[in-house]
């Protein structure tokens, strides 16, 4: 499963939660230029990670008809 988040400055995020209960981490600038990828050991610590690295982070879907509203 993948959670995906943003942040108030364009940043992009996603948390993929593995089968051995680790998460991955991976974030973007703005731009969509990869900044940050990480492997945690639960999706805990990975959302507090994601804390630090950017401000108001927010979850969002990866849908993009529903992106737009439609």
């Amino acid at each position: 499963m993948k959670k995906y988040f943003s942040d108030v400055y364009g940043g992009t995020a996603s948390i993929r939660l593995n089968k051995d209960g680790s998460a991955t981490l991976k974030v973007a600038d703005a731009h969509g230029r990869p900044c940050y990828g990480k492997c945690y050991g639960s999706e805990r610590a990975a959302r507090i990670a994601l804390g630090k690295l950017g401000d108001g982070w927010k979850e969002t879907t990866n849908d993009r008809n529903e992106l737009k509203g439609v």
